[in-house]
């Protein structure tokens, strides 16, 4: 057979893709996928499935011939390849090993089948690092229970709000901007979305008119009612001025109401699903109540914007560092041709858009500072 017109700049492409997004590999796992160019280019063609002996792909990849299907195996449960494993030593080809890499289109949707976005934006992070007191670290990012990201081994999430710009961009190349973009009003925002409350209400300012709390308590105290065990005993202990107001009456009985059902529902599936689509599965031998279930499906749809948001703009060349808070991204751009006010546009739409897939009518507020 001939050989074929090869696609070298898609499969430079894809090859770096992998580098990045998949540090974790094995040596091996890694060598195979790497030598996939070769196995391609002598015959078959880019991301066309290559027909091929355990012995050629040890010989082509320079690896012992018993670490092969560990390796492919490896592959295939990162979703790298799709596999169909032969028999080692054969020269027939219909039982020969049959690899085909998965286009690099695909391994960017993750809306297909696979590993969910927050673990693919987790791992984007890791890979990408993060610029801290001067130097770039690699800490570790992982998905808990409602699918938000933690860091530790260091916790950059802990610094603290006053250090956050100081120790992200200290040392950074003159001509960096460090951009800081976080939703307004989230928690409320899809609360509202859920229970189909009137959106131009502003809750907050409204506990606050009727209570006299300052905003810090009208936040707290409002949050509380969401997520408490009983709603209407919470508010029986709200002020009286509070208690006959009509809006605020109208929204815990929407509240209520749809506390129970979804808690009803939750409690046969074991599972909530989120404004995005994503499940997030109850805890082994955890019997939550109606403010837990509520919480979980709030904060794992807040889970999913980020982590939309988060996905697209880490993929950018020009993204030297991203931190990741619960409603908020902090990035870190390399010296570019794009403005700093370019830069602070483009970080607001990638996220109103990614809260406009869910029909969510969220605001964002930036701030950008040129290093």
């Amino acid at each position: 057979m001939a050989k074929v017109k090869y696609d070298l700049s898609k499969e430079f492409e894809i090859s770096r893709y992998v580098k990045n997004y998949y540090p974790d590999l094995s040596c091996p796992a890694f060598s195979v996928y790497q030598s996939m160019r070769f196995m391609e280019a002598e015959k078959f063609g880019y991301c066309k499935p290559v027909c091929i002996g355990y012995r050629d792909i040890a010989k082509i990849a320079r690896l012992a011939i018993g670490t092969v299907k560990k390796a492919i195996i490896e592959l295939q449960a990162n979703r790298l390849l799709k596999v169909e494993i032969g028999k080692p030593g054969t020269k027939s080809k219909s039982k020969a090993t049959k690899l085909t890499r998965i286009p690099i289109e695909q391994l960017k949707d993750h809306t297909l089948e696979g590993d969910t976005i927050h673990v693919q934006f987790a791992r984007a992070l890791k890979a990408k690092g993060v610029f801290l007191d001067g130097q770039r670290c690699l800490p570790e990012w992982t998905v808990k229970a409602t699918n938000r990201i933690y860091t530790s081994k260091p916790n950059i999430q802990g610094i603290k709000k006053s250090e956050k710009t100081e120790r992200l961009s200290t040392g950074a190349t003159a001509g960096s901007v460090l951009i800081s973009c976080d939703y307004k009003a989230a928690e409320p925002t899809a609360i509202k979305a859920l229970l189909k409350f009137d959106s131009k209400i502003d809750l907050y300012a409204e506990v606050m008119k009727v209570t006299r709390w300052d905003k810090s308590t009208a936040k707290t105290e409002t949050n509380k009612l969401a997520y408490c065990r009983n709603t209407f005993y919470n508010f029986d202990n709200w002020p009286d001025e509070a208690r006959k107001n009509q809006i605020l009456k109208s929204y815990v009985q929407l509240l209520s109401e749809y506390k129970e059902k979804l808690a009803a529902d939750a409690k046969t599936k074991r599972f909530v699903k989120t404004l995005g689509g994503s499940v997030i599965d109850f805890p082994t031998r955890i019997r939550p109540h109606a403010g837990q279930t509520f919480n979980w499906k709030i904060q794992g749809t807040i889970a999913d914007l980020i982590a939309s948001a988060g996905f697209e703009l880490i993929q950018d060349k020009s993204v030297s560092s991203m931190v990741y808070l619960h409603d908020e991204l902090i990035i870190l751009f390399s010296p570019c041709e794009k403005t700093e006010k370019q830069l602070s546009d483009y970080v607001q739409r990638v996220m109103q858009r990614a809260a406009q897939k869910l029909n969510l009518p969220l605001s964002t507020s930036v701030k950008a500072t040129s290093i």
